[in-house]
């Protein structure tokens, strides 16, 4: 076989559905010289290379070039999943409700998460962590006029990158999407937004779908001021409504003393606790039938 046909031969064969490589060679007429190099003859230089199932000239005693590898177009990413495809999310919340929400105090609260932030600055005499709270007081507004999601994306990037913000779960079936503050870094109740409404969710999703790395709440520091929390606030409401001759008046006092300073130790914000107490107390006693009064409170749930 001529040089000219065996080529041309080779040109053929890419057509045909052959089942190996090496079989449309042999049919072009080469001979293996070893590996993946074939020659017109034993000893002959090498004239044609194997790559997967092709079969490529090389021309005579020529190295094989290496085929390109074959890369996928870029496909530009959706707008809101920009590091990797997110598989489930939640709706994305109406603005307008997102900012009511955090104007507007959460169940169990007497004053909106923007005020509580306020407010509480205007307690902070640490003047590091007052700036920060005034950081995170300037993100919440932003993220509240916020237009975009990239914009949204900004905003709470800059907080969880600093650790001033956590999530209370991963999962986007959770029936609930919280958003804490870190009360040691922030100054601020860590519970500020409540426990998950419009606007946390609104939060969730932009950190979620923006696969941002925020601080997944639940170490062993954050369980215990947990607990600590619910033990304080038992406490706090116990001592409000127990009257200073009661019978457990004293225990009372000493076992909130106690809670307060285990509470605060831990990075538990008490002027907010103690006013959310005071809140509840008050609530508590509208339901007292007229005429009555109380006579003694003791804990149940908020010792140790």
């Amino acid at each position: 076989m001529s040089y000219t046909s065996w080529i041309e031969a080779v040109k053929s064969v890419g057509s045909r559905k052959e089942p190996t490589a090496a079989d449309k060679a042999k049919e072009a007429g080469l001979v293996s010289i070893g590996g993946n190099a074939w020659a017109k003859e034993k000893g002959g230089p090498t004239v044609a290379t194997t790559v997967g199932d092709k079969l490529i000239s090389v021309g005579d005693g020529e190295k094989p070039e290496p085929d390109e590898p074959e890369t996928e177009p870029e496909v530009e990413p959706a707008p809101s999943k920009p590091t990797g495809e997110v598989l489930d999310s939640i709706p994305k919340q109406n603005m307008e409700n997102v900012k009511k929400g955090y104007e507007t105090p959460p169940k169990g609260y007497s004053l909106s998460p923007k005020e509580q932030i306020s407010n509480r600055i205007e307690e902070i005499t640490d003047t590091k962590t007052k700036e920060t709270a005034q950081e995170v007081q300037k993100s919440m507004d932003q993220f509240m006029e916020a237009e975009t999601d990239e914009e949204k994306e900004e905003i709470l990037r800059g907080l969880a990158e600093n650790n001033l913000i956590q999530i209370n779960t991963e999962d986007p079936k959770s029936s609930q999407k919280k958003i804490y503050f870190d009360s040691v870094l922030t100054g601020l109740d860590r519970k500020t937004l409540g426990d998950g409404n419009v606007t946390t969710k609104e939060m969730w999703r932009i950190i979620h779908e923006k696969q941002i790395a925020a601080p997944l709440r639940g170490t062993s520091v954050e369980k215990a001021l947990a607990d600590m929390s619910g033990k304080h606030n038992e406490s706090g409401m116990v001592l409000l409504l127990c009257p200073k001759d009661g019978a457990h008046y004293k225990e009372n006092n000493e076992l909130h003393e106690k809670n307060t300073g285990n509470f605060g130790n831990l990075g538990g914000n008490v002027k907010a606790a103690d006013q959310r107490n005071i809140d509840m107390a008050k609530k508590i006693e509208t339901t007292i039938p007229e005429g009555s009064k109380i006579t003694d409170a003791r804990n149940t749930g908020g010792i140790g």
